[in-house]
């Protein structure tokens, strides 16, 4: 083995451009740092004759950070008179040379597909051949690597102990996984390629190919890449939260080779409304499909298509149907029967002929049925329609326009026992009441044992008494009557109140009543 040119042969490197500067004659098998980053160069031209150089950037398969989305691996076979011009992104460094002689040695490249499934990355220790030197080189996806040096004397060989891992398209980093070995032999004037394991299962290696340059070129078989997502779209790309208006989502399927793959399992979930189905299978033609609903809860869904190794997303407008609505309805319920009142309290932009049906034994008070009721909604609402009950249940409640391109509302009403606070005196109040200022809460207070009582209550928040505007009420000694005390509570702010009550200055009760944010649109 030698390291010496052949006769004839010649390589010079010099620190300045243009050959000019301090030379430096390198010899077959002879490694050095080229630059260390873009200003920083230790040679800046090259002048050869019947001699080659190995230009590459440094690989450290002990190390998971390095990025190696800018890196070089490449024969120069020419004198180049500046080679800062063939280097100019920061990314590649460091750089480094290698001084090879075409007559002492052949050089082997390994070729990885583009669409190379995981892993897809091989770095190559290998002794160069014809010299003591050894070094390490990496082959990516698209991207062929120096796989070996082979000395041109019969029966040579060199040793290539291969790391393989997962080459990030993202970020430039290696996830090295394990290591193979393959041994490459110069026999008859051809390379032979032997491979002796320790490479992941499917993998296979191509017989060395020669080149038109005189080198030779190894093709790694090992798979396909996973399926990917191609396309993902919404249409429409808007619709209202009425649960009915819908968007159909389509997700486009590929394989390795950018062709529908069929067959395939994706999940589908979004940051608001609902998808249905929230799994299915692409056809043939690659594409799945799954449907977006919303219901009260207007803003921007963001739609999740995903497979094994691979998720994509759409973003579908879900505006506030209730904007285009012509009524607002409010359900104030949880009052008890069989004196206490539900209530409805409606809005609406425009003079709006409604009917309002409920079931269950509840009754309308007024109204022209017990249980329809009919009346035209004055756009100075709030339109306020009571209900009573004889007994304890769940109702359901529907406000239906005479308008019938005008969607009916429903909801459920509860009348609910009255409020145990001990020693014969109960508790009844309403609740979900809108912040109007208008619509009020009725408060009443049992005393059921008779007798005479005191009774306080205090306001907490903004809400304050209607007829007064005071925050707290108060009457001692009263006597008699199974309705002891009733007041009634409003409030301009969206909040949860706590109420106290107090009755013969010892037995306090602390309660939360809820006003509810009124839509502007119908103030």
């Amino acid at each position: 083995m030698s390291d010496k040119i052949s006769t004839g042969s010649s390589l010079i490197f010099y620190t300045g451009k243009n050959y000019a500067g301090t030379a430096k004659s390198v010899s077959h098998g002879i490694t050095g740092v080229l630059a260390a980053n873009t200003t920083s160069w230790n040679e800046q031209s090259v002048a050869m004759s019947a001699m080659q150089v190995f230009i590459s950037s440094s690989v450290n398969t002990g190390d998971t950070s390095v990025v190696y989305l800018g890196h070089q691996e490449e024969m120069v076979t020419v004198s180049q008179s500046d080679l800062t011009l063939l280097y100019p992104s920061s990314d590649q460094f460091p750089l480094n040379y290698l001084g090879l002689d075409p007559v002492q040695a052949v050089v082997v490249w390994l070729e990885v597909d583009a669409a190379q499934a995981a892993p897809n990355a091989v770095a190559s220790n290998a002794l160069v051949g014809a010299s003591p030197t050894t070094i390490t080189t990496l082959s990516l996806p698209g991207r062929p690597g120096l796989l070996g040096c082979v000395a041109k004397i019969g029966g040579s060989s060199v040793i290539a102990n291969c790391a393989y891992g997962d080459y990030n398209t993202a970020d430039g980093t290696v996830a090295w996984e394990g290591t193979g070995t393959l041994i490459l032999e110069y026999t008859g004037g051809s390379i032979t390629l032997i491979n002796d394991g320790g490479f992941p299962e499917g993998w296979t290696f191509s017989d060395p190919q020669l080149q038109g340059d005189g080198s030779w070129a190894v093709t790694l078989n090992g798979g396909s890449a996973s399926d990917t997502i191609s396309t993902v779209a919404a249409n429409p790309g808007s619709i209202t939260d009425d649960g009915i208006s819908a968007s159909v989502i389509t997700a486009r399927v590929v394989d390795g080779h950018g062709q529908p793959a069929g067959g395939v399992t994706v999940s589908w979930s979004s940051s608001l409304g609902s998808v249905s189905p929230q799994s299915s299978e692409t056809g043939a033609d690659g594409t799945a499909t799954t449907t977006l609903t919303d219901v009260d809860a207007p803003g921007m869904a963001t739609v999740t298509v995903a497979i094994t190794g691979s998720s994509e997303t759409v973003d579908v407008t879900v505006a506030d149907s209730a904007a285009n609505a012509p009524m607002k309805v409010y359900f104030i319920d949880n009052t008890s029967p069989p004196d206490g009142r539900n209530r409805i309290s409606a809005y609406c932009n425009e003079l709006l002929s409604v009917k309002v049906t409920v079931d269950g034994q509840a009754e309308f008070v007024g109204g022209d049925g017990t249980k329809t009721y009919a009346t035209t909604l004055s756009p100075y609402g709030p339109n306020i329609i009571n209900l009573v009950d004889s007994v304890v249940e769940l109702v359901n409640v529907t406000v239906t326009p005479d308008d019938t391109t005008a969607s009916p509302v429903s909801a459920s009403m509860a009348f609910v026992q009255p409020l145990d606070v001990g020693y014969h005196n109960k508790i009844s109040f309403n609740q979900n009441i809108p912040a109007d200022g208008i619509t009020y809460c009725s408060l009443k207070v049992y005393g059921t044992n008779g007798g005479t009582l005191s009774i306080g209550i205090k306001l907490g928040g903004s809400a304050h008494f209607a007829e007064t505007l005071e925050k707290e009420w108060y009457i001692a000694d009263y006597t008699g009557g199974y309705c002891t005390a009733q007041v009634k509570i409003v409030d301009l702010v969206a909040e949860t109140v706590p109420v106290t009550v107090t009755i013969n200055d010892d037995n306090k009760t602390v309660i939360d009543i809820n006003f509810d944010s009124l839509d502007p649109k119908y103030m």
